[in-house]
């Protein structure tokens, strides 16, 4: 094989080498933060949840109360678990689906969209040349 052309598959492997470095080192830093935003989720979600439990432990201890024959006790401690409960699980329903708009790994996924595009561009403008005879 000619020299030249060696030199040009050599560089080709060490540009695509690098790109795919790139894409690792890219990939590796949005993870860490996207793991830290999932982490900020999880403790929002911990501690609504803390609440809910409270709430649903008040609640039953509440209607106990009622079933044994204490109305007044029974009827406050039910209204103090209900208040936490409700809005306990409310927010917990509410930190569990909403995404804020973002997706895992998104810059990632789009520049690999992006270099696999242009490495299919570059392979098609090469089989052009090819069938053209240049």
């Amino acid at each position: 094989m000619n020299d030249s052309v060696m030199r040009l598959v050599r560089q080709t492997v060490d540009g695509l080498a690098d790109l795919v470095v790139q894409h690792l080192k890219l990939a590796r830093l949005e993870l860490a933060g996207d793991m830290v935003a999932v982490a900020r989720r999880a403790r929002v979600i911990a501690m609504f949840a803390v609440l809910a439990v409270v709430g649903y432990a008040l609640t039953m201890a509440g209607v106990a109360v009622l079933v044994g024959g204490n109305s007044r006790m029974g009827g406050a401690l039910a209204v103090v678990g209900l208040v936490h409960l409700g809005p306990g699980a409310l927010a917990m329903l509410l930190a569990s689906t909403s995404t804020g708009g973002a997706r895992l790994m998104d810059a990632s996924t789009d520049e690999m969209k992006r270099s696999l595009a242009a490495l299919g561009s570059a392979s098609t403008s090469m089989a052009t040349l090819k069938t053209d005879g240049t």
